[in-house]
């Protein structure tokens, strides 16, 4: 941003060029070219200058957007990866002992109400991530990011922990 100020406050210098012209004749028709094409360029910087602080905004208001986007994804990934781990840990050997039988049931309950909190904490995540894919421009790296790393991978690791 500082860098695009700089370059506003060089064109807007340029303002206060004066051109002193030799040819007596054509000098009101190369004055008049010359004022029809710093004018184009005046509009052109100007534009480029609205674009970019548009986007500045944007950014500006999306980035505590981003950063609770992170730390709930963070979050939930963490969670993610502790139930993965209960759930391998479970044994299926037919004929175990009826207390670890048991001991395993109850971490499969404790699991299963688990997945019903975090079902919404989930839903809620997958939201917030579309709300700010929504405000981003199809194909920028923020949004490939929230499609590709976070919501695809986080599905499938729902997805194999539910089913």
């Amino acid at each position: 941003m500082e860098e695009v100020e700089k370059k506003r406050d060089a064109m807007n210098g340029i303002t206060k060029i004066v051109f002193v012209m030799a040819d007596e004749d054509s000098s009101q028709i190369a004055y008049a070219s010359l004022k029809k094409q710093f004018a184009q360029i005046q509009q052109q910087w100007a534009n480029v200058c609205q674009v970019v602080s548009e986007r500045s905004t944007l950014l500006q208001a999306l980035v505590p957007q981003w950063q609770q986007l992170e730390d709930e994804e963070l979050c939930f990934s963490q969670w993610l990866q502790r139930k993965e781990q209960q759930l391998s840990s479970i044994n299926l050997k037919p004929g175990s002992d009826s207390r670890v039988l048991l001991e395993q049931v109850k971490l499969l309950q404790s699991v299963e109400q688990d997945l019903d909190i975090h079902h919404r904490l989930f839903n809620q995540l997958t939201e917030r991530a579309q709300k700010i894919k929504e405000q981003l421009e199809v194909g920028s790296i923020g949004v490939i990011e929230i499609t590709e790393k976070k919501l695809k991978t986080h599905s499938k690791r729902w997805d194999a922990l539910v089913l």
